[in-house]
Order: C-alpha cells, then sequence, then structure tokens
C-alpha cells in the first residue's frame, strides 16, 4: 500500500515475532520483496508507514522521524539523533570497576581491626556502624538500595569482615570518580546506580562535548581503578519519560489554577 498505518504493531509478540515484523515493515519501506526465496514476493513502490508505539526501541528501529506526544499534543518531532540533542539533560556514564587484589583486601581488612580480623571474621552492626558513621560518603552508600553490607546485616545481624572491606574499598573509588567527574561538568552530577563493581552515573550537559569527554575517561581511567565504561547520550526512552512526566505536571497545576 501506499499508505500503511499500524498501532501497537509489535504488542504481544515474542522477541522472534517482532524482529520479523520489524524486517518486514524495513522491507515495505524500501519496496523490496518480502518472499523473494519461494517466488511469491516482487519489488513494489515504497510504502509509507506510520506507526505508533509505547516502545522506544521500536520508534528508534523503524522511524527515520519520530514524534512524541502527550495529552493529545505533538510536543517534538525529528530524528531521534536531534531528539537526543535537543531534549537530552545528560549523559549517561556506565563503568565497572577494577577487582580488588587479595593483597589490598587483606590490607583492608587489617586496618579494620587493628591486625586482628580475618576476612571470614564477623562484625555486627555495633562495630559496622561505627566505622561507617565516621565517613559521610560511605554512611550515604550504606542507605543506597542493594547495599551488600547492610543487606547482610538485616539478614543475619553480621557481615564478613572480607565483604566489608572490599565494599569499603569499591566506594572509595566511587567517590574518587564522582569527584573527578564533578570537577569536569559542575556538581550536578547524580549516582543513578550502583551494585558491586557496577556504577553508572548521569553527567549533565556541560561545554564538554563527548569527544572531550571520553578523552578525559581514558586519561584519567587507569588512576581511577575503571576497568571498562560506556559513555552515551540520554536514551528514547528516558526523554520520552521526562516529555511526558512535564506534560503531566503542567495539566495538574493548570487544574489547579482552575480550580475555584
Amino acid at each position: 500500500p501506499a499508505l500503511a498505518v499500524l498501532d501497537e504493531p509489535s504488542c504481544g509478540l515474542d522477541p522472534a515475532a517482532r524482529r520479523a515484523l520489524w524486517t518486514a515493515v524495513h522491507s515495505a519501506v524500501a519496496g523490496a520483496s518480502l518472499l523473494p526465496s519461494v517466488g511469491m514476493g516482487s519489488a513494489s513502490p515504497p510504502s509509507a508507514v506510520l506507526l505508533t508505539t509505547h516502545s522506544m526501541e521500536e520508534a528508534e528501529a523503524l522511524s527515520n522521524r519520530l514524534g512524541i506526544m502527550a495529552d493529545g499534543q505533538l510536543l517534538t518531532v525529528g530524528t531521534a539523533q536531534q531528539i537526543k540533542a535537543r531534549h537530552g539533560s545528560s549523559h549517561e556514564l556506565v563503568l565497572t570497576l577494577r577487582a580488588e587484589s587479595e593483597e589490598t583486601l587483606a590490607a583492608a581488612v587489617q586496618q579494620f581491626g587493628g591486625g586482628s580480623l580475618a576476612p571470614n571474621s564477623l562484625l555486627d552492626l555495633r562495630h559496622v556502624g561505627a566505622l561507617i558513621e565516621a565517613d559521610a560518603w560511605k554512611r550515604s552508600a550504606y542507605l543506597r538500595p542493594r547495599c551488600i553490607v547492610r543487606m547482610q546485616i538485616e539478614q543475619s545481624s553480621t557481615v564478613e569482615a572480607g565483604v566489608l572491606a572490599e565494599w569499603w574499598l569499591q566506594q572509595a573509588k566511587g567517590e574518587r570518580i564522582e569527584q573527578f567527574l564533578q570537577g569536569l561538568v559542575g556538581d550536578r552530577v547524580e549516582l543513578a546506580e550502583n551494585f558491586g563493581l557496577y556504577w553508572r552515573f548521569r553527567l549533565p550537559r556541560s561545554g564538554l562535548g563527548l569527544p572531550q569527554l571520553f578523552g578525559q575517561l581514558e586519561e584519567k581511567s587507569q588512576e581511577l581503578g575503571i576497568a571498562e565504561y560506556t559513555l552515551s547520550q540520554a536514551t528514547l526512552e528516558q526523554i520520552f519519560n521526562s516529555i511526558a512526566e512535564g506534560a503531566e505536571q503542567s495539566r495538574e497545576a493548570a487544574e489547579q489554577l482552575a480550580l475555584p
């Protein structure tokens, strides 16, 4: 057809069927034969495809121009890259730290216990709390979701000294990395997620572009204990959620103003 209108075309499909559908859409847009292997397809004029979807992965995979709607209004239009540049307020840095050596962990354990602890020694909340309360970063890290030290204490009332030492050293690296990032792009660096060696930061857009950020990270990654990292723009999913949230807040504010 000259124009195909698709509404949530991949809803309910498994990954294999979804991929087959996407291939068919690409073929229709290109005017390519869909079933050449069995002689049932032939080249045809290209079709225009208009589709609606809540899947940003699907939108980016199939569309050369996208629009984001909220409350019935079209709020932005452009290519995926144009929308990311226009509305993406941050870059995302995902990194993995280098694991600590056994010697480094053993030294940290000895430091905690004044030479009297072994890696499998059990520490209770009183001992751990005294260490954490003296360090603002560790105190904040202890309260984050998925903190391994807090999880062990909540489950068994104790944590192994080796686990505490590993977590402590990882958090010290994380603190240095955050301070390094703040020096590059400002104080609005946000730690979005951390679990073990995995860290995810949101970096506000600043005068530094992706090439400059990559250069700084490459130069300092060894010193900061970073094993590997990826640096990317905000995803379409994040932008979509941000635009939808802004539209909802505007609607609620308008409703409040309309109240007698």
